[in-house]
């Protein structure tokens, strides 16, 4: 689901394209996964990931699947709040699973996020980041982001 890396060296500009059909397998499991967590029926509610959120980091997991489960869950909520789609991105840093914009090249990396901010130990509210994310990807479309053919 995610091949990043913090410290990769520049390469181009990323590449956004559409999810295969193991690509969507994995990003099933995984949406799966969270829900089988929460013990709460898909989609999870922005309640449910933040408790599961405050859960990871008051319990200290560092399961890569758990956590990459996760990062699925808040970018379901991306996704399905900000009328995204799901795309595959393939970046300076790696690839990963995705939220983007259909037709534009405007794309946000939910696993990252979460990633990031369990290593760094940040309580957040995660109802404030999607819709400050949403309003981001917005932002950028509405100001002439590149269109995608």
């Amino acid at each position: 689901m995610s091949n990043k890396a913090d410290d990769a060296e520049p390469n181009s500009v990323p590449i956004l394209r559409a999810l295969s059909t193991d690509d969507l397998g994995a990003l099933e499991a995984g949406l799966d996964f969270a829900a089988r967590i929460a013990d709460a029926p898909r989609p999870l509610d922005i309640a449910n990931v933040q408790r599961l959120y405050d859960d990871y980091l008051n319990e200290q997991i560092t399961d890569e699947d758990a956590i990459i489960s996760l990062g699925l869950a808040f970018g379901d909520e991306v996704r399905r709040h900000g009328n995204f789609v799901w795309a595959r991105v393939v970046d300076k840093y790696g690839d990963e699973t995705c939220v983007a914009a259909p037709k534009h090249e405007v794309h946000s990396a939910p696993i990252s996020m979460i990633q990031k901010r369990l290593r760094r130990q940040e309580r957040i509210d995660l109802k404030h980041l999607r819709d400050a994310t949403i309003a981001v990807m917005e932002e950028r479309i509405l100001s002439g982001a590149a269109e995608r053919e």
